[in-house]
């Protein structure tokens, strides 16, 4: 596992292993999955609970959701969306803080360029940069780290 060296504000030297690819493939199916389980829930409730049948109630009730999924789940979760909390990852700036609004939007951005439009890039930036960043995280200077438990790293 690749150790991603972050400097903090104060000079403190930390080193935080980065996410493997791996872990950030199990993050991103696990947050499919979730993605799925929530267009179908909201598609029984529209058909057969509600009788609507249009486009418009698609269009806002799962679509604009499931579009905006990981860039909220990232804001308000400190760097985390579901899947990231089940396989213990999470988004920091790369010296240790927490990314701001811009950052976590410019990667949200850039997911089209990393993941579907360019036949999924982001993987090949990850396996090729040494901290394991994705095209969107060199931009906005961040890093997916995985996160370990106090009690592994005491003396």
């Amino acid at each position: 596992m690749t150790n991603t060296g972050i400097l903090t504000g104060q000079y403190v030297h930390i080193e935080q292993p980065a996410a493997s690819v791996g872990d950030r493939i199990w993050a991103q199916i696990f947050d499919w999955f979730i993605e799925a389980i929530y267009a179908f829930a909201m598609f029984i409730l529209s058909s057969e609970v509600l009788h609507i049948d249009s486009y418009e109630y698609s269009f806002f009730a799962v679509v604009l959701p499931i579009t905006f999924y990981p860039l909220l789940c990232e804001m308000l979760k400190q760097g985390q969306t579901i899947g990231k909390m089940f396989c213990k990852t999470r988004v920091v700036m790369i010296d240790g803080s927490s990314p701001s609004l811009g950052a976590y939007l410019q990667r949200w951005l850039l997911i089209i360029v990393d993941g579907t439009l360019l036949s999924y890039m982001g993987v090949i930036f990850i396996l090729a940069s040494t901290r394991h960043q994705r095209l969107g995280d060199m931009v906005t200077g961040t890093v997916v780290i995985k996160l370990q438990s106090y009690d592994r790293n005491r003396i």
